[in-house]
């Protein structure tokens, strides 16, 4: 049972496909979609279901690109109601506190 981790979601390309710019174009709008924040809303549901405590995304802010989309949002000024991650984040501190 752990009692902590660090994660999030990670899309990007591998090998060849790391400079395919439809498919990283394709999983950059997968991270803007209010899915999103479903989906990780259902992953902090089942970490905390499993016996999970502190959960701590690996980036608050961060630009996307090619490399990956690691930030709850792409820079500092982005609205929340913009922002899938940093949404589910938000919700789950409020629901899981």
């Amino acid at each position: 049972r752990r009692s902590s981790d660090l994660g999030g979601q990670h899309l990007a390309g591998v090998g060849s496909l790391a400079h395919n710019e439809t498919l990283t174009q394709k999983f950059i709008a997968a991270n803007r979609d209010q899915r999103m924040r479903d989906l990780y809303m259902d992953d902090f549901a089942n970490w905390f279901a499993a016996g999970g405590n502190l959960f701590v995304p690996y980036s608050f802010c961060g630009r996307y690109s090619q490399w990956g989309c690691w930030g709850l949002k792409e820079r500092l000024d982005q609205p929340d109601t913009t922002a899938p991650k940093f949404q589910a984040v938000a919700a789950a501190a409020e629901a899981y506190a």
